[in-house]
């Protein structure tokens, strides 16, 4: 399984990982934008890389795990 083809779910505002689900809503607990887009690690990496030139996103095993809403992945 590569990581890089594994899908993501992020903030579609600020681009962030750091999604949490209250009353059955997802929203973005950095910015709380509830529009939540979903991609594949590789191009939210580009994304947030193009986004933010200064801060690069990296892989780090296990970050995307832990960002995954239940109810896009079953």
């Amino acid at each position: 399984m590569n990581e890089d083809n594994d899908e993501v779910c992020y903030c579609s505002n600020c681009l962030s990982l750091a999604i949490i689900t209250e009353s059955g809503v997802d929203y973005c607990k950095k910015c709380g934008c509830s529009i939540i887009k979903t991609d594949t690690t590789d191009n939210w990496v580009k994304k947030y890389n193009e986004k933010y030139p200064k801060k690069k996103a990296l892989y780090p095993r296990g970050i995307f795990e832990y960002h995954k809403p239940n109810k896009y992945y079953n």
